[in-house]
């Protein structure tokens, strides 16, 4: 069983990280048309290109948001990316770990995805809110999950709060005005995101938010919360 543990557990020398580095960077060398490639697999997410073929077309673009889909679609996202992930990087044990920011002793980014801050590093993107590459920390309310937890209803109808979202009679990619955004998707969900993308950033906008790798360690932590 591959095991996804705490990133600060993890020395940042060590033969973990070394693994996550070596598969990120294989699957960032290949063809963006090759499904295994790394923009590949950030543009199901969501895509700021053009689909090169049918198979795109269709595959490109599927996150689900503002619905009870969310945890459910992330949840199937991350586990075959983790497949791919562990094929490229030739580390049979390899498992995406996860980042604990609720807990105040680990709410700068991990140490391996700000350093080194240069191109050596496929875990480093400049393409974050510059305090958050320089080890400033997230700020504590924004990141628990206490509120969303107290919330008893998994799903409620389209206006009202629920922990998982509204239902919605097919999948989306993202809700409408109407659609009351689940409490989890929103806190801690997505104020991380906000927070370490900043105005422009990659992780701020849903249709770039995967290209950053620290994108897998933040829904590895939503995927471990939902439980």
């Amino acid at each position: 069983m591959n095991i996804r543990r705490n990133i600060y557990s993890l020395s940042p020398d060590g033969p973990e990280i070394a693994a996550l580095r070596a598969g990120v960077a294989e699957m960032q060398s290949r063809d963006p048309q090759d499904p295994t490639s790394w923009i590949y697999q950030a543009n199901i997410h969501g895509s700021v290109d053009t689909p090169p073929d049918e198979q795109a077309q269709r595959m490109w673009n599927q996150c689900q948001h503002q619905s009870f889909f969310f945890l459910s679609w992330h949840r199937m996202y991350l586990v075959f990316f983790e497949r791919i992930l562990r094929a490229a990087s030739g580390e049979p044990d390899l498992a995406l770990p996860y980042w604990d920011y609720a807990n105040t002793a680990h709410r700068a980014l991990p140490v391996a995805f700000r350093e080194p801050a240069d191109a050596s590093n496929p875990l480093h993107v400049q393409e974050r809110q510059q305090a958050v590459n320089l080890g400033g920390l997230l700020p504590e309310p924004f990141v628990q999950h206490r509120r969303a937890f107290g919330i008893a209803s998994f799903t409620a109808s389209t206006a009202r709060l629920s922990f998982g979202g509204p239902t919605v009679s097919a999948p989306q990619h993202f809700g409408t005005r109407e659609q009351r955004v689940g409490a989890f998707e929103n806190e801690p969900h997505n104020n991380v995101h906000g927070l370490v993308g900043g105005r422009n950033g990659w992780m701020s906008n849903p249709n770039t938010a995967a290209r950053d790798p620290i994108f897998w360690l933040h829904h590895s932590n939503i995927d471990r919360l939902w439980g």
